[in-house]
């Protein structure tokens, strides 16, 4: 990974579980060591938002709904539960949205981003020195991690021999990368950024905010560009450890 300048994963203080798993696919797959940059997650739970950050969060489908609830008179069990998931996605989106920020920063040409939960494809680090060769000029971000299937706290994990490319394939563009079909979810869960992606997410969010959740803000800005990328041969997919953010376990076939 040699034109990789940096490895980011995501992982809450409170999930060294996590934190063990990944580090340990890291090292079985030889993935280089002194690129790995952990990142303290955003735990929605304790950290205290400034006005700029809930700023950006207001015209969120989900803030939206929070208020919705208030003004209706929802009992405050049901109320303190529903709080909780939506600081929980504001926590997970800022995550993102800081190492975006850094790699801005650090005038990265090439970075990685990974949910902790990540599982890895036996061929990644030789694919990835591969695939970089093959972005399109105008790809920002390309994802490299898919789940079979994914919703909220469900996630069927990919396949990486019997799962292909034309389940979930658009377009392709080129041996290794292709357009995702717009109801396909990445769920942020494992891409590659480019400088000029980061620059244009960052600039993109500044201005309209996020909208959504994590996932859905990433795919519809691509989707709007038509530069939903991803590489034909799937790199890494969920591992069993259940959602942070929603109560229900992660179900397997």
């Amino acid at each position: 990974m040699e034109k990789i300048n940096k490895i980011y994963y995501i992982n809450l203080d409170r999930r060294p579980d996590r934190n063990e798993h990944f580090l340990n696919q890291c090292a079985k797959h030889s993935l280089p060591s002194s690129k790995i940059q952990r990142v303290q997650a955003v735990d929605g739970l304790t950290f205290r938002f400034n006005d700029e950050m809930y700023n950006m969060f207001a015209n969120s489908d989900f803030t939206i709904t929070l208020k919705k609830y208030r003004e209706l008179g929802l009992d405050n069990e049901s109320y303190k539960v529903a709080e909780n998931i939506v600081k929980k996605l504001m926590g997970n989106q800022l995550s993102h949205y800081t190492i975006l920020n850094n790699i801005i920063d650090n005038d990265y040409e090439y970075s990685i981003i990974f949910q902790d939960d990540a599982r890895f494809n036996n061929n990644i680090v030789e694919y990835i020195d591969n695939l970089l060769k093959y972005i399109p000029e105008d790809g920002e971000l390309i994802n490299i991690g898919l789940n079979k299937f994914a919703d909220g706290s469900m996630a069927i994990p990919w396949d990486f021999v019997k799962d292909t490319d034309t389940d979930i394939s658009k377009e392709f563009i080129n041996e290794h990368i292709c357009k995702l079909k717009e109801d396909v979810n990445p769920c942020s869960l494992a891409y590659i950024v480019t400088k000029k992606g980061a620059r244009n997410l960052v600039n993109h969010f500044s201005k309209v905010g996020f909208l959504q959740e994590t996932d859905h803000n990433f795919n519809q800005y691509l989707i709007t560009k038509d530069t939903f990328y991803c590489c034909r041969n799937i790199m890494a997919t969920s591992e069993n450890f259940g959602s942070d953010i929603f109560s229900k376990e992660v179900l397997f076939e």
